[in-house]
């Protein structure tokens, strides 16, 4: 969250309303353990729709117009929160992987060490980036 908090005060002076939130076992959430070898957690999608729906209902919210900023792994989640709720009307995000292949083997020759990170294999092909950047069009 504190990675965000100069864009998020650039998008308050600008008139904009501003939600910053810790994913599940991190910073003030919740306790949930977190294993290092994990690419990510499909959790965090469930993490996300209740935020967006939350958001939505607050009475500063404009109704379904959210949009959402982040990079990297949080790029790829807001990706597919963009994909899953039409409430989600803007993204913006930076270093988003394509899908899992493409990103693991960049990853890899950057780091060879990292070699084992674990994607959950419960996650939803369908949502990987490649597959749903037609589907966002014209929102």
């Amino acid at each position: 969250m504190c990675y965000n908090i100069y864009a998020a005060e650039k998008y308050v002076l600008n008139g904009y309303n501003v939600a910053l939130f810790d994913w599940r076992g991190f910073g003030e959430s919740d306790y949930f353990e977190i294993n290092p070898d994990y690419l990510f957690y499909c959790e965090f999608l469930f993490d996300y729709e209740a935020v967006i729906n939350t958001i939505n209902k607050l009475p500063e919210t404009k109704q379904d117009h959210i949009g959402l900023f982040d990079f990297s792994t949080g790029a790829y989640f807001s990706f597919a929160a963009a994909y899953q709720n039409p409430k989600v009307k803007c993204f913006i995000g930076r270093a988003l992987m394509t899908n899992f292949d493409d990103f693991l083997h960049l990853l890899y020759s950057i780091y060879p060490e990292k070699e084992g990170i674990i994607v959950p294999n419960n996650y939803p092909e369908k949502l990987c980036p490649i597959n749903i950047a037609d589907s966002l069009k014209n929102r």
